[in-house]
């Protein structure tokens, strides 16, 4: 307990990194299928800088609570949830739960996140930041990106193939607007 301990993300208490691959090679050696759920926030940098970390530790720890609540809700006792750090997650769980938690982690996030905003932000619909070079963005509310990874109809040998795989699925999925999942 006490390495297990060791290795978590303090600001969630969720496993952190070798805990995360610990896991996913365990369910590789064992061929288990499975669904892994990456989850992103987006426009999360913009939002740290206008409201300040203490804001965006709230916003990590919300999400962070978001999930949890997804796989307890609609997943199997032994899903897995870990912080990879910063606004990454991942979540480990049946194929055939992927979907349903990933709808449930959108529709409370969309709803829960609003609470971090002003009136006057969400009135607007996004919030403004000057970037290094002195040009003012605005970015909308923030809204999460969930990348479903699946080996039923692929194998992996490790989880860096995963992560791979998770990656370019990510893309795609904050390429979209507003909150969503793709899966393979």
């Amino acid at each position: 307990r006490v390495a297990r301990n060791r290795g978590a993300n303090p600001l969630t208490g969720l496993p952190g990194n070798l805990e995360i691959q610990t896991e996913m090679n365990s369910i590789l050696a064992r061929n288990m299928k499975f669904a892994a759920i990456y989850a992103d926030l987006d426009n999360f940098k913009a939002y740290n800088d206008v409201y300040g970390f203490a804001k965006g530790d709230i916003a990590i720890k919300l999400t962070a609570d978001i999930l949890t609540d997804g796989i307890r809700d609609f997943g199997e006792s032994e899903d897995f949830i870990g912080h990879i750090g910063g606004d990454d997650f991942l979540l480990i769980t049946q194929p055939d739960k992927a979907d349903q938690i990933s709808q449930a982690v959108i529709s409370r996030f969309d709803g829960r996140i609003r609470e971090l905003y002003s009136e006057k932000d969400l009135e607007a619909g996004f919030i403004s930041t000057c970037n290094s070079r002195g040009e003012c963005i605005d970015y909308p509310i923030m809204t999460i990106s969930l990348a479903i990874v699946t080996n039923e109809a692929c194998d992996f040998s490790d989880h860096l193939q995963i992560a791979e795989a998770a990656a370019e699925l990510k893309k795609k999925a904050k390429a979209i607007s507003g909150s969503n999942f793709v899966r393979n």
